[in-house]
């Protein structure tokens, strides 16, 4: 049984939930006309919905069709799933309603937090964002990458000292994962340890054979300049006469 991030379950629930929701359409179609033609209508905005999704045009038009669906199908994660999708193409206040429609109506389901991580992150809403992270994980059952995701947000929130401590654990646990030494080295910039950037580009060229370009990494730093100091000279050389050989 595998564990599906994106709608937040575990495969063999999502195929429980769907057979579900199918054998309750077919009870309402039992029930006469007017259970049908609702079985019949939100089917068709799912549809609708999907297309939207796969072809990139009718993003208004198909949220208001999942808008105007009874509220009970309005409360389906499945709806509601597509509906964060269409509406963060929307702008950014629908995609916050549906977001918050998911939260609401799903509270202790990661996947409500992995799609709202972004919206977290951007709106500098880093704390909601740790939080978010830390259901994930315990959703999961744990998953090692997930404390550099954690790192980035502590350090886009200038807490150093715990970005530190999660790259830390990252690094420790998924020694293999490249983007991890790059999110150490953007914590050593912020800490202007020039030696330590070094010692990590180092790390990748020999472990990882990355082409490292630090000009991207220089504005990370708050005093001063990688770039200008002794510990970037030595690397360039280095590197200058690995390049060589």
């Amino acid at each position: 049984d595998n564990h599906i991030a994106a709608v937040g379950e575990w495969t063999s629930s999502t195929i429980r939930r769907s057979m579900s929701a199918r054998m309750n359409m077919s009870e309402n179609s039992s029930q006469g006309e007017e259970g049908e033609e609702k079985g019949v209508r939100s089917v068709a905005v799912l549809q609708q919905m999907s297309l939207s999704l796969r072809e990139g045009t009718g993003y208004a038009e198909a949220l208001q069709d999942y808008r105007s669906l009874p509220e009970e199908v309005l409360h389906s994660r499945m709806y509601q799933i597509a509906a964060i999708m269409i509406a963060k193409n929307i702008d950014e206040k629908e995609h916050a309603i549906e977001l918050h429609r998911f939260i609401a109506n799903h509270p202790q389901n990661a996947a409500g937090d992995l799609l709202s991580l972004d919206f977290l992150i951007v709106n500098r809403q880093f704390n909601e964002a740790a939080t978010a992270i830390d259901r994930i994980d315990n959703a999961v059952g744990g998953d090692p990458y997930l404390h550099a995701i954690r790192s980035q947000v502590y350090l886009l929130a200038d807490n150093v000292q715990l970005a530190e401590k999660e790259i830390g654990q990252a690094m420790e646990q998924s020694p293999e994962v490249a983007c991890v030494y790059q999110i150490a080295i953007a914590i050593a910039l912020k800490k202007n340890d020039f030696n330590e950037v070094a010692r990590l580009g180092r790390y990748l060229v020999e472990v990882f054979e990355m082409d490292l370009d630090f000009t991207a990494f220089d504005e990370s730093s708050s005093n001063g300049s990688f770039l200008e100091s002794d510990a970037y000279k030595s690397f360039r050389d280095w590197y200058q006469t690995r390049s060589k050989q």
